[in-house]
């Protein structure tokens, strides 16, 4: 009985401390977990929460795409690439922890620079197969909205990049 109490007691000291504390994460932390929960949103085809994590005047260096533009190409393809069946998004993104890289400005800690290894995949069949792997680098700025991409760039690994 009492090991449940101190369990319980545990758990009731994190619930306090992330909610009462929130801000006690590093940036590189905030970073992450905004970069995480981008993974997620793609991934369940949530194109406008997916964006959020892009700051108004995002461009992508390499394909010149803004935030208004992925956010209509992940709809578009979130209404056309879905399992007959399930109803299921057809893609999703892997952004391995351990081949991020995340430097906060030490000069302006509102400014960072993050590299990070993109992998895209489709569901086939039952399958989850390789569609596009990436080098992404990006430059993220912290406002009012958290931490935002402002702008990347990205070389392709292997297989083939959107259209």
């Amino acid at each position: 009985m009492k090991k449940i109490v101190h369990l319980g007691l545990a758990c009731a000291a994190v619930v306090v401390l992330f909610f009462v504390f929130p801000g006690s994460s590093t940036p590189e932390e905030k970073i992450q977990k905004r970069l995480l929960q981008m993974e997620r949103d793609f991934s369940r085809g949530n194109g406008r929460l997916c964006s959020k994590g892009l700051t108004d005047d995002f461009r992508d260096g390499t394909s010149g795409i803004g935030k208004a533009d992925f956010r209509s190409i992940l709809a578009q393809m979130v209404l056309t690439e879905k399992d007959k069946n399930t109803n299921q998004f057809l893609y999703r993104v892997v952004l391995p922890v351990e081949e991020m890289s995340i430097a906060v400005d030490p000069a302006d800690p509102t400014r960072a620079h993050v590299d990070l290894v993109a992998v895209f995949e489709k569901l086939s069949g039952e399958e989850w197969r390789l569609f596009w792997k990436a080098a992404v680098s990006g430059d993220l700025i912290e406002g009012k909205d958290g931490w935002q991409i402002r702008q990347s760039t990205h070389v392709t690994l292997d297989g083939k990049p959107f259209r």
